[in-house]
């Protein structure tokens, strides 16, 4: 499996917004399931 430079940027993009969602707590975007769905419809597994 080869990672593209867009799925790159997708999961940093998806792992910014988790990051900040720990933060600010507002939408419970930083727990696992939503996240790793998130990454793995990202890189297409």
């Amino acid at each position: 499996m080869e990672i593209t430079t867009l799925q790159i940027v997708l999961v940093f993009i998806v792992a910014c917004i988790a990051g900040m969602g720990s933060i600010l707590d507002e939408f419970q975007f930083h727990r696992p399931l939503i996240a790793c769905t998130l990454v793995g419809i990202v890189l297409g597994i």
